[in-house]
């Protein structure tokens, strides 16, 4: 009875992508959906997004052009390709409710096929306000420092955000409203993730205590939790 063992699950092998049917003709040719938030809403910590239905073999970020209503270039923008080579990101400081066109030529991309967008496109949206997020402050008790503890954020089961914890006192002006769920993971190697057990190198799991209780963030608003370990 002095013995204590952990039961875990290992980290998962990661499965073969399963097989892709043949695309017919009107799926084949290149399309482009922007992807900032809900109601073509740019969320200010985020960047804005273009995603393609097929891979992207050319990319000629000077036919992307962002402005503002009077078709001023913002400068000092980052346009980037991800590993996919099927999103690209628009990298920006975002004023607070600012409202913006973003223009992409005809020509800006090509895809394997040599396809081409339909025609050029034009997309207008606006930054949030600091009045659609509320305020955040976490304040924890009997918190150790020393195992490099981290403040997780869980939406149906998935992490959609990690903080590590400093100090006594957290706070974020600009938290996205909704209901998470919370989680201190206890970072041993100080890695920024959570790192399962392995029974061959002899390796426990990293410990992370998920919180009873869990917590509502409303808009425009001061949102505060005593988090007591």
């Amino acid at each position: 009875d002095s013995v204590l063992l952990y039961a875990y699950e290992e980290e998962k092998d990661k499965k073969k992508a399963p097989a892709v049917a043949a695309k017919s003709a009107a799926e084949k040719k290149l399309k482009v959906t922007p992807a900032p938030s809900k109601n073509m809403q740019q969320d200010l910590r985020s960047d804005f997004e273009l995603r393609f239905n097929n891979t992207l073999k050319n990319f000629d970020t000077t036919k992307i052009v962002l402005t503002d209503t009077t078709n001023n270039k913002i400068e000092g923008i980052i346009i980037s390709l991800d590993s996919t080579r099927k999103i690209v990101s628009i990298k920006n400081k975002w004023p607070v409710s600012t409202y913006y066109r973003l223009i992409i030529a005809k020509d800006a991309v090509s895809d394997s096929a040599n396809n081409l967008l339909a025609k050029s496109d034009t997309f207008h949206f606006k930054s949030k306000s600091e009045s659609d997020y509320g305020s955040l402050t976490l304040r924890f008790t009997k918190i150790d420092l020393a195992k490099h503890p981290v403040i997780q954020f869980l939406t149906a089961s998935e992490i959609v955000r990690s903080v590590a914890v400093t100090g006594s006192n957290w706070s974020d002006k600009l938290f996205i409203p909704g209901e998470y769920e919370l989680r201190i993971l206890y970072d041993a190697n100080n890695n920024g993730i959570w790192d399962p057990g392995n029974y061959e190198k002899k390796l426990q799991p990293e410990k992370a205590i998920t919180l009873d209780k869990k917590l509502t963030i409303r808009a425009d608003w001061d949102n505060e939790r005593d988090i007591d370990l």
